[in-house]
């Protein structure tokens, strides 16, 4: 908070403003503080209309999404080690997250790329970061929050069909104590839906 106050003022002195004002911190402070500091922009024609097709893809994409949040700012201005930006932020706090908002967000990521392919027939390494942030998104949705569709799909090929075993310490639902049958799994333990 001290960082985006101290920036704020430096914003409004900048501009030869005498107080600080809302529009201080909304502007340049706040980019600042979460972007990055502004890099010259990109001397290259064909650079800035990859980069603003590249991130049109991702605001068109994150506005029609079901669910996702609302545009906040979209920029071709490059800042830290970004070439552009979109920035969405939802109007209000969140502390669960549904599948359908995540589905968004990875769309979201993957539409700049997919604008680049549509408009150049061509990809280019401007998507590196969105293809990670897709990925992490995607595994985690699948290992730890368990949003698959099907009983088993998240599991690796080599365990799907396959019984988990039932810790030895716990008990079989009927009471009596399992024991493990062919690969590992334990008839009675109800894991396979063998009884």
């Amino acid at each position: 908070m001290a960082n985006l106050v101290n920036e704020a003022a430096l914003t409004a002195a900048r501009g030869t403003i005498q107080v600080v004002t809302t529009m201080s911190f909304q502007q340049e402070a706040l980019d600042k503080i979460i972007l990055g500091t502004a890099r010259s922009p990109l001397v290259n024609e064909k650079e800035r209309l990859v980069v603003a097709y590249h991130e049109a893809g991702h605001a068109i994409v994150g506005h029609y999404s079901e669910g996702s949040d609302p545009l906040r700012k979209i920029s071709i201005v490059p800042r830290g080690r970004a070439l552009g930006v979109v920035i969405q932020t939802p109007d209000e706090d969140r502390y669960n997250y549904s599948r359908t908002y995540l589905l968004s967000r990875m769309a979201t990521a993957m539409g700049g790329r997919a604008a680049e392919e549509l408009i150049f027939d061509e990809m280019t390494t401007g998507a590196q970061n969105d293809i990670k942030e897709a990925t992490t998104l995607a595994r985690r949705m699948v290992g730890l929050w368990g949003m698959t569709r099907g009983d088993r799909a998240g599991l690796p090929r080599q365990w799907r069909g396959a019984c988990l075993p039932r810790p030895r310490d716990r008990p079989a639902r009927s009471g009596r104590r399992a024991h493990p049958g062919p690969g590992g799994c334990r008839k009675g333990s109800g894991a396979c839906g063998a009884a």
